[in-house]
């Protein structure tokens, strides 16, 4: 009688169908994280007692790579999930 079963048939799902919202191919998640970062950020920097040319400078090579580093995420998650993921690691680690 075993034979005479027939093969259930198997649907896949594709990866990316919960991926979560985006805007323009982005995570809102990271686009969230790179809002908040930038803006302080931006606030610290501003507050250095330096020339306005040279506080320029200073502000856009930072604020340009975590910028770009927090919208692309590491290995698929947002920077705070990167964070919180390493901590525990290294929080179980010690144990």
């Amino acid at each position: 009688m075993k034979g005479d079963r027939k093969m259930a048939n198997f649907y896949t799902i594709p990866e990316n169908l919960n991926d979560g919202k985006k805007f323009f191919g982005i995570k809102n998640r990271n686009l969230i994280e790179t809002a908040v970062i930038e803006v302080v950020l931006f606030k610290l920097l501003s507050a250095l007692p330096i020339f306005i040319t040279y506080k320029a400078l200073v502000m856009v090579i930072p604020m340009v790579a975590l910028g770009i580093l927090s919208v692309i995420g590491i290995r698929g998650e947002s920077l705070t999930e990167f964070l919180y993921s390493t901590f525990k690691f290294y929080h179980r680690k010690a144990k």
